[in-house]
């Protein structure tokens, strides 16, 4: 059955999402990261993905959103977030977070202590560093050129394992041929702001249970950022070997590990 994209206004801002699971189950929030085409446009293969937790959790996919200011500042990402939360009726809620989701979650853990109870954060960072900054201006440089193909097999490269980025490489083409001109100038504002994100001085303040993952063959980041956080937060964490920045599509443990997690037992 094919799921509904939701469209939610706020007095600031207008924001997509989409739902699934047991209404009125245990709230948890979806941030994904950086994206070329919306992950609204995957909704039903990301159902399928988190289908362990649909009998006891409300999950809700959040898109950025629509009317993007010139400049939009991590942090403003997480403002606007937090007020589409609200807007929803939620509370107490746990986030899981991927990549540059993951900055926004952190954000939204200082500036909102009470909103959030759980807080996973997979493959991201309290900062910016070398390896993400030249990644991400290769990849803004290719969006600005309107290499649409050379964007997404770059994207992939990156962010998957070689016989991962290998076997769907066809489909990767396929998904390029379909981006819009629109879609990349949304991709160029939304990917912009990561070299003035740092709140390394500032994560320890987070009051949020957290689980931190990572992989050892990320490509984005590199994997010392996720051991900085878990170092700093002093919370569960978990490296996951031979895997890349997007482990959390590849690897088949990582929605039950979290799973567990939420649940209260110990994935270490």
């Amino acid at each position: 059955m094919a799921i509904n994209i939701e469209t939610i206004k706020t007095e600031n801002v207008t924001m997509n999402y989409f739902r699934f699971g047991k209404q009125g189950g245990s709230p948890l929030v979806i941030i994904p990261g950086l994206s070329i085409k919306s992950v609204m446009e995957s909704a039903e293969f990301i159902e399928v993905a988190y289908s362990i937790f649909v009998d006891e959790y409300d999950v809700y996919v959040m898109d950025r959103r629509q009317n993007l200011p010139e400049v939009y500042s991590i942090e403003e990402m997480a403002v606007d977030t937090a007020e589409v939360i609200k807007k929803l009726g939620l509370s107490k809620i746990s986030i899981i977070s991927t990549s540059q989701g993951g900055m926004i979650s952190m954000h939204m853990a200082l500036k909102y202590p009470d909103l959030i109870s759980n807080l996973i954060i997979a493959s991201s960072s309290a900062h910016a560093n070398d390896k993400s900054l030249a990644v991400i201006k290769k990849w803004i440089s290719l969006a600005k050129s309107g290499d649409k193909q050379a964007l997404m097999l770059d994207f992939a490269d990156k962010c998957y394992t070689r016989e991962y980025a290998s076997k769907y490489h066809d489909a990767f083409l396929k998904i390029a041929e379909t981006v819009t001109d629109e879609e990349l100038k949304r991709f160029i504002t939304i990917a912009s702001d990561l070299s003035d994100m740092d709140i390394s001085d500032k994560i320890k303040n987070i009051k949020s249970r957290v689980l931190v993952l990572g992989a050892d063959k990320d490509e984005v980041f590199g994997m010392e950022p996720t051991l900085e956080l878990a170092r700093e937060l002093n919370c569960e964490s978990y490296i996951y070997k031979d895997y890349g920045h997007a482990f959390y599509d590849e690897a088949p443990d990582c929605t039950g590990r979290i799973y567990k997690f939420l649940k209260g037992s110990s994935n270490t």
